[in-house]
């Protein structure tokens, strides 16, 4: 999904949420990670190609989504995941809970996006996987 779809489908959901009364520090952890977890697209561009052009980076990334596992990205992993539970759990602090319904929020619509295009595979899921493979 575009970063911009992330960024719009972020401000809708945090308006919705905060009808409901929600902490500003949970709202921020959530839009921090919903909004901008694509930031690892750019830098996985910048270590394969030594380029600072963002508008290069997204469209590398708009070019190889439908070609299987082209791309590692480690804020989109199950292992990020895993230590962004561990992070909430440990610390108990509105931000981080945000942080990671947000983060949630993001690889949903990616993933949705994915099996509605018939894409899900053009990057690795997790660090373990992208290892073994190599």
């Amino acid at each position: 999904m575009s970063p911009g779809f992330h960024f719009i489908s972020s401000v809708i959901f945090i308006i919705f949420l905060r009808l409901f009364s929600v902490k500003l520090p949970f709202l921020l952890g959530f839009f921090f990670s919903a909004a901008f977890l694509d930031i690892d697209h750019f830098f996985y561009y910048l270590l394969k190609f030594k380029d600072l052009n963002i508008k290069k980076a997204f469209r590398f990334f708009e070019s190889i989504q439908h070609q299987p596992k082209k791309a590692f990205c480690i804020l989109h992993t199950l292992e990020f995941v895993f230590a962004t539970i561990l992070l909430t759990l440990i610390f108990k602090r509105n931000f981080f809970e945000g942080f990671l319904c947000g983060l949630l929020f993001h690889l949903l619509i990616d993933l949705i996006q994915g099996i509605y295009y018939k894409r899900v595979n053009y990057r690795w899921w997790s660090l373990f996987q992208y290892l073994s493979s190599r």
